[in-house]
């Protein structure tokens, strides 16, 4: 659904037709996270995703001891 949680990080979806929903969160310093949830109508379904950090390459410089 493409929606942006607030500074809380919490988002309630609703009117969510009941079946089968993969649940993709995504942010650039963080692993991504995706969920396969059944949702049966009139239900709630919580998703509580680990927190994993991404390991960034980044170049690493040194110096000679002087």
């Amino acid at each position: 659904m493409g929606q942006t949680p607030p500074a809380g990080g919490s988002l309630d979806l609703t009117s969510v037709r009941e079946g089968s929903h993969t649940i993709l969160i995504r942010h650039t310093d963080y692993q991504d996270y995706t969920q396969t949830v059944y949702v049966k109508g009139g239900s709630v379904v919580t998703v509580n995703p680990p927190i994993s950090l991404q390991m960034h390459r980044r170049p690493c410089r040194t110096r000679p001891d002087r």
